[in-house]
């Protein structure tokens, strides 16, 4: 009797988890198919992305052609070059198995093309990244089915950080000093290979590292770039728009070699509503495409120049290195939404060594890292290089007054935040 009863419990404990397999295989699938959805769905977006042709084989290299056009339906065909490239195409797998970052190469029709050889049948979501020349960074998205039955999806399990991942000899612990949750997050990247932590790392697309996060279902994408090229952990600034399972992949270059590393995270608490002041400016550098940048408001009040300082405690943080000299949060937080101005428009030149030859002199202002350094690194100066005081333009060199409205908005926001701090 005693063995028919353990028998019997043995039965019901493997019927348990098998329905809980099938239960977590149906929640999957359902993820899944919003992903779809969201492909498949008519673009809300200023920017469409076809990608042509439309399917392909497994393990057979496939031709791919990229078309962008704006929403009057005018082909892109001018694209600005970021971190090294016009086009970053990132190909995710149903179920967020698979991953790419490629480079679509532009063709003298304005189209771009790529090689690709997607590993597994099913479909995939394809995200473009890229900027139009003038305009502002955007995403537009499109879907590729590749011949053959697709397995089933697997349910993501998130990792409690830090969690660890591993490829060949490396090892990388992603870590966030604050618990994940909506709104701004930095992650860590800690790169160790057999126990030392490695920090030579070689330059990747212009950084140090990528870091692409997408939702569950498919409907958030964001690609981050580093806070700091000098910090030995290699930390990415991003903004989580709301609660829900996430995959995150981080690319490096250690000693030359390629090491992508991913996980699946939890974000806790409310999403982030359409008009929160999180939301007022998007992300441009993280892909964070949420919200409408303000109107410009040209008689905007200037802060004055006895503005009080703000107080050191609490409201100050460490600058991104995580040396001295700090930084008042609020004005951490207005540099953090106005890098990719900085990054796109002026620190090309603007480095340690002068970036371009031509442009040795310009070291003087060193923008590799936070806080700025050197000749004209105030935030008067950069409003008088810019013509944000009345007076005529005299930056970016070789481009001067080609900065878009809303990127100089945001670097007039980091600087009313800097006099606000100092």
């Amino acid at each position: 009797m005693k063995h028919a009863v353990l028998a019997l419990g043995l039965l019901a404990l493997a019927c348990g988890k098998s329905a809980d397999k099938q239960q977590a295989s149906r929640d999957a699938a359902t993820v899944a198919a919003k992903a779809l959805d969201a492909a498949a769905a008519p673009a809300t977006g200023p920017y469409t992305m076809t990608i042509t042709p439309p399917g392909a084989e497994v393990g057979t290299p496939a031709k791919l052609t990229v078309e962008l056009k704006a929403s009057d339906g005018a082909r892109v065909t001018k694209l600005a070059i970021v971190h090294e490239k016009p086009l970053h195409m990132i190909i995710v797998s149903q179920g967020l198995a698979e991953f790419a970052h490629i480079h679509p190469e532009p063709q003298p029709d304005g189209t771009l093309v790529v090689e690709h050889t997607f590993p597994a049948p099913g479909t995939y979501l394809v995200f473009g990244d890229f900027t139009p020349e003038g305009g502002k960074q955007t995403v537009a998205r499109a879907s590729v089915e590749v011949q053959g039955t697709a397995a089933a999806p697997v349910a993501l399990a998130p990792a409690k950080l830090p969690a660890r991942a591993k490829q060949g000899a490396y090892e990388v612990a992603l870590s966030s000093e604050a618990p994940l949750a909506a709104g701004d997050v930095v992650l860590s990247f800690r790169i160790e290979q057999a126990g030392k932590r490695v920090t030579d790392l070689l330059p990747y697309l212009g950084a140090r590292g990528h870091c692409v996060i997408i939702s569950e279902d498919g409907v958030e994408y964001l690609h981050s770039h580093p806070l700091s090229e000098t910090t030995e952990d290699v930390q990415f600034h991003t903004e989580l728009p709301g609660p829900g399972l996430y995959k995150v992949w981080a690319e490096f270059r250690p000693n030359g070699e390629r090491l992508l590393v991913s996980y699946v995270i939890e974000v806790k608490g409310e999403a982030i509503a359409a008009g929160d002041p999180l939301d007022a400016a998007p992300h441009v550098d993280d892909g964070h495409a949420h919200g409408t940048p303000p109107a410009i408001d040209a008689g905007a009040a200037k802060p004055q120049p006895d503005a009080a300082p703000a107080a050191e405690a609490p409201d100050a943080a460490p600058k991104p290195g995580g040396d001295a000299p700090k930084v008042a949060a609020a004005e951490l937080a207005a540099w953090t939404k106005s890098r990719s101005a900085f990054v796109e428009h002026c620190a090309e030149c603007h480095t340690k060594d002068g970036g371009k030859p031509s442009a040795r002199k310009l070291a003087k202002f060193d923008m590799s890292d936070y806080p700025f350094t050197g000749k004209k690194a105030s935030a008067a100066d950069m409003r008088k290089v810019l013509g944000m005081t009345g007076g005529k333009a005299t930056m970016p060199k070789g481009k001067i007054g080609s900065v878009p409205d809303d990127d100089l908005e945001a670097i007039r926001a980091w600087a009313d935040a800097y006099d606000a701090a100092h």
